[in-house]
């Protein structure tokens, strides 16, 4: 029986977005006074500085409130990319410029921007698009606030309800724990992460967070632990689950790789359109084809951003199973349309084209 996990993690079909645990975004640029440092030696008006350009805004979710979790915001400009993850209060700084100082208009003259995207997306959320508009000021790459709005199911489980009630002591330990992991200082984060859970013993995304960093660390057997200490002060918290999933899927265990991946996609149906790849390919190894298919299926059709190309791959190997060449060759051909770049997208395409053969014959 032909293994699909690889399809789990080829670069190329963009696909376990896990959130990450590095250094902070730069802080935000205040209008007229950016981050300032030494730049070349230019002749006349300028002062041979530059400073730092950022788009900076705030995101929250229903009735105004601060995130209770880290978001990633990304910025695609003039062909490059640039990420970064909301701090504590939901704020994000994306870096995307240099501008020299000059003596008559001190961090005035702001480069053209115009067409650069500003994008979140966050599961069970529309996602956020918004293009930068000819700037003038530095004030013109301040966003404001962005609110999040939710759709479907996928909006109630992404972020916890639970850890919403914690109080402002374990709250304030939480977020310290959030800035020593921007820090790459995990011990200091696990042990305030330690004392948040200590004051709220139910605080979800506190055990959450220590999962990933223990996982960073490569403790798996902990971090699984913390994920489903998660999971038990939240049943209804859908990100530990997805972590779950993930990890059994890294160690290749399919059945508990179906498990914890069917739990999220009855939990949030349509808003986890990876998970639904988890889950598919888990099936497959088992040999319960159908039910392979079946969470293909579910996942093309919630992937409306279209970044989960596996998913074309996997249904085109059930299909191909069941004797059905012709759609197979399809969802090969999509794959390859989608992922021309991944490790595998030459073998798919013989695929393709050994389906086409197949259906020939057959409708002779």
């Amino acid at each position: 029986m032909r293994l699909v996990w690889l399809l789990l993690s080829i670069g190329g079909l963009v696909f376990a977005q896990k959130a990450p645990v590095a250094a902070p975004p730069p802080g935000p640029v205040a209008p007229g006074s950016g981050q300032v440092g030494k730049g070349p030696a230019i002749p006349g008006d300028a002062l041979g500085l530059t400073q730092q350009l950022a788009v900076t805004g705030r995101l929250l979710i229903e009735d105004k409130e601060v995130l209770p979790e880290p978001v990633q915001v990304d910025c695609h400009c003039k062909g490059k990319a640039v990420s970064a993850v909301t701090d504590a209060k939901g704020k994000f700084s994306l870096p995307i410029g240099l501008q020299q100082v000059a003596r008559s208009s001190l961090g005035t003259a702001v480069p053209d921007f115009t067409g650069c995207r500003v994008l979140v997306r966050v599961p069970g959320y529309e996602d956020v698009d918004i293009e930068l508009k000819h700037s003038t000021r530095l004030s013109d790459l301040e966003l404001g606030d962005i609110q999040l709005k939710p759709v479907g199911l996928g909006s109630a489980v992404i972020f916890s309800t639970v850890a919403r009630k914690a109080p402002a002591k374990a709250r304030s330990n939480y977020v310290h724990a959030l800035v020593a992991v921007g820090s790459r200082k995990y011990d200091d984060a696990i042990a305030s992460l330690d004392k948040a859970i200590k004051a709220y013993p139910l605080y979800s995304t506190a055990f959450e967070l220590k999962g990933e960093i223990l996982e960073e660390l490569g403790q798996r057997d902990a971090a699984r632990a913390c994920y489903r200490q998660a999971r038990e002060a939240d049943a209804d918290y859908g990100k530990p689950l997805v972590r779950l999933a993930e990890m059994a899927a890294d160690d290749q265990n399919s059945e508990e790789a179906a498990r914890w991946a069917g739990m999220v996609n009855k939990l949030a149906p349509g808003a986890f359109a990876r998970v639904y790849l988890i889950e598919g390919s888990a099936y497959y190894n088992l040999g319960r084809y159908d039910e392979a298919g079946k969470a293909a299926r579910a996942g093309i059709a919630s992937d409306r951003a279209d970044t989960v190309p596996g998913l074309h791959r996997l249904l085109g190997e059930v299909l191909f199973r069941q004797k059905n060449y012709g759609e197979a060759r399809d969802q090969f051909n999509l794959y390859v349309s989608d992922a021309p770049e991944a490790a595998d997208a030459a073998d798919v395409k013989a695929q393709a084209q050994s389906c086409e053969r197949l259906a020939r014959i057959g409708s002779k």
